[in-house]
């Protein structure tokens, strides 16, 4: 133990501080540490705490339920543009009539009808309807009865209409390509979203790892300092020490104290956020298995910034907006045009009665029809402006996401590499820290230090080790923000470069 060998040296240097070295190993050594054993514990890695926070945080729920809702619009615009349309009807009446001269008429009519809607891409419009309707009727006059039957069994009715696109244009395949663009700006919000709860929990993670060290490191510190205030309160009442000297030591241990205070409380408070982030139980533990890690970033900027472009969720679903607002405009521009169209009919009737012949007629109908809206009130040129106004709106919304997202992968990528080269520059501040470590303790062996001196510098060696974990943290989030902004995995970016 770090207060043990800091113990021994006091002793070395003071052998009358025997009883205060007794008391000290005591105190931290043979009275046993009371731990409470926590159950259930979860011992997350990085990545595992990343799967659980994409599976079970509430913004990945709500990302996947928006997802799965436009998912069902889109496939329904899809089978409303090609499948068919099938629907029956049926009824049962009956009636009753008389004149009050002595005749009266009872009908029954029994109706059903079966109708087909097919929709093409092409616009066409097939309509097929067949119907089956059977009339019974008798008729009672002066105490005679005449039963008569009536059927058509079935009839059948057929039109087709084509709109010929010498005017407008085909509006089944625009909304088809409408809802594939509005489905595409769904996966980008969606791709959006996921890329930022990943983010969040490689942050978060990053920074229990962080903290969780700082409050080691503050608890060494305490350690430390606690251990020099009860020797500096021996050598003051030794008479070898100024009273001043106990002062210093009263206020540096009220400092490292009220600061481990401050860092459990952080720690305790990122704790709490983590289990919140992946639904955990709030009585549940963490264990954090992985360790902050370096390798060199070695994609080049114009490479990031070209997958950027291609491939940033939020400029690809404003690229998507712009082509939706093309088509609004040039729907609108069709208003107050022509409209042509080619039409066709037949009809087949199969009559059936107890009282005439058998009878089968038909016929059909072909033609063109033409409907032009002449004037509108100018509503057609108000809404087109309103559309091209739109659709400018569109094309300057994408040229600043545009613009902002290469200079957020050049403020990303400057992060990157400033954390890089500061990590790369570190190791010989480590070593001169070892160094002098080293010195000081050789300088007390010989009597030409103190021993907070010594405390000093292992806390300076402490805080170099923070400082170095804080720049390793701080080079993984700029990591991951610059996947945030190119928006796919920068080891594959990494792998092509390397071939």
């Amino acid at each position: 133990m770090p207060g043990l060998r800091r113990a021994y040296l006091v002793l070395v240097r003071h052998p009358g501080m025997t009883s205060l070295f007794v008391t000290f190993l005591i105190s931290f050594v043979l009275v046993p540490l009371k731990a409470e054993v926590q159950k259930n514990v979860l011992s997350l890695s990085l990545q595992q705490f990343t799967e659980l926070a994409l599976k079970r945080s509430q913004r990945s729920a709500n990302a996947v339920d928006a997802l799965n809702s436009s998912r069902y619009g889109w496939v329904a615009t899809h089978r409303s543009l090609t499948w068919p349309q099938l629907s029956a009807t049926a009824s049962k009446t009956k009636s009753l009539s008389d004149d009050d001269a002595g005749t009266k008429v009872r009908t029954g009519m029994d109706q059903g009808a079966l109708s087909l809607q097919q929709p093409l891409l092409t616009g066409t419009k097939l309509s097929v309807d067949s119907t089956w309707t059977g009339t019974k009727t008798e008729t009672d006059a002066l105490g005679v009865s005449t039963p008569s039957t009536t059927r058509s069994v079935p009839s059948v009715n057929a039109s087709v209409t084509q709109p010929l696109y010498v005017f407008t244009g085909n509006d089944s395949l625009r909304n088809r390509r409408k809802a594939n663009l509005q489905w595409d700006i769904d996966q980008d919000s969606y791709r959006s979203a996921m890329l930022g709860i990943e983010f969040d929990a490689r942050s978060l993670y990053y920074n229990l790892l962080v903290q969780s060290e700082t409050n080691d490191v503050q608890r060494k510190k305490f350690e430390s300092s606690k251990l020099v205030h009860q020797i500096t309160r021996a050598l003051v009442r030794a008479g070898k020490l100024a009273e001043v000297e106990l002062s210093r030591a009263d206020i540096r241990n009220n400092s490292d104290l009220r600061q481990i205070q401050n860092t459990e409380s952080q720690l305790e408070k990122l704790m709490n956020q983590a289990k919140d982030f992946i639904l955990a139980s709030p009585d549940a533990g963490l264990d954090l298995t992985s360790r902050l890690s370096y390798q060199p970033f070695q994609v080049p900027l114009e490479k990031l910034l070209a997958a950027a472009m291609e491939n940033n969720p939020n400029l690809d679903s404003a690229r998507c907006q712009m082509a939706l607002a093309e088509i609004g405009v040039a729907q609108t521009r069709e208003g107050d045009r022509p409209q042509l169209n080619a039409n066709g009919s037949y009809n087949l009737s199969r009559n059936r009665s107890d009282v005439s012949p058998a009878l089968d007629p038909y016929g059909w109908t072909v033609g063109l029809g033409l409907a032009w809206p002449i004037f509108d009130g100018t509503q057609t040129y108000l809404r087109t402006k309103q559309s091209e106004l739109a659709l400018a709106g569109a094309k300057i919304s994408y040229a600043t996401q545009e613009s902002q997202l290469k200079v957020d992968v050049k403020n990303a990528y400057l992060d990157v590499k400033r954390a890089e080269d500061q990590i790369n520059d570190f190791e010989p501040q480590r070593k001169n820290g070892e160094e002098t470590l080293e010195a000081m303790r050789l300088q007390y062996r010989n009597g030409l230090t103190r021993l907070t001196d010594v405390f000093d510098a292992e806390n300076q060696m402490l805080e170099l080790e923070l400082e170095y974990l804080n720049l390793l943290g701080a080079f993984n989030i700029a990591r991951d923000q610059l996947k945030v902004q190119v928006g796919v995995d920068l080891n594959s970016l990494a792998q092509g470069s390397a071939r």
